[in-house]
């Protein structure tokens, strides 16, 4: 069986660390970014690998800005 992954973005509140709960019950390796919820995002990442070692990684905001900036210039990169 080969392993999955899930990207989410705003992973850390609300509705994305409820999506993260739910595709990492679902047997996902999640991958999730935060903006400015550090303690929540830290919180989220022990409640996931309490449960599966080594099944979550959380990522600051940059990281995700960084890659839209990438995908944008690429993409759009004609458009003004």
């Amino acid at each position: 069986m080969s392993e999955k992954f899930i990207f989410l973005t705003g992973g850390a509140k609300r509705i994305g660390k409820t999506t993260c709960k739910h595709f990492h019950d679902e047997g996902f390796n999640v991958i999730f970014h935060y903006n400015s919820s550090k303690t929540e995002a830290e919180e989220i990442f022990e409640e996931l690998n309490n449960k599966r070692k080594i099944h979550a990684i959380y990522y600051k905001q940059t990281l995700m800005m960084n890659l839209l900036q990438i995908s944008f210039r690429r993409n759009f990169k004609n458009y003004r």
